[in-house]
């Protein structure tokens, strides 16, 4: 069906129920191979929304920066994509990779004002999520001034 058409989110809805039905969410090869599947139509379609909300799924149970093929494929597509045709959904993933950084306390300073920055862009590149990406910009800061508390305690 995602050959046919690889917009289709009731097909990588059904992917995923099909995952989680037979038990295979934890099954390594099929999540690469299910990733792999993903990035590639990524890589076809950058601005496929239903393609980076599997991608997310895919990876959300190990942290979206857990697969380091992953995190250079979506650098990579940020590098090679000039700033104007650079996809809101890649702006937002490598965003939300930020915030998993700063959690992680993961070169929190450096990770918070990059998020913020790709919040900032955000917002004039997909102007109907505006008010989320704001919040999400002020939650960036929210996680390094309680990141910074907690290397600060110990």
């Amino acid at each position: 069906m995602l050959l046919i058409d690889s917009r289709n989110n009731s097909a990588y809805n059904y992917r995923y129920f099909l995952l989680t039905l037979y038990d295979q969410t934890e099954d390594k090869n099929r999540i690469d191979v299910e990733i792999n599947l993903a990035k590639e139509f990524i890589q076809n379609i950058p601005n496929n929304e239903s393609a980076w909300n599997y991608l997310t799924g895919l990876l959300i149970s190990n942290g979206i920066t857990s697969n380091s093929d992953v995190v250079s494929f979506v650098e990579d597509l940020y590098e090679t994509t000039p700033e104007d045709k650079r996809s809101p959904y890649l702006l937002a993933f490598i965003a939300d990779m930020m915030l998993e950084n700063i959690e992680n306390q993961k070169n929190s300073e450096e990770s918070a004002e990059r998020a913020k920055k790709l919040y900032k862009n955000l917002q004039f590149v997909d102007p109907v999520r505006v008010n989320y990406y704001k919040h999400q910009s002020l939650l960036a800061q929210t996680m390094l001034i309680k990141s910074q508390t907690k290397v600060a305690a110990k």
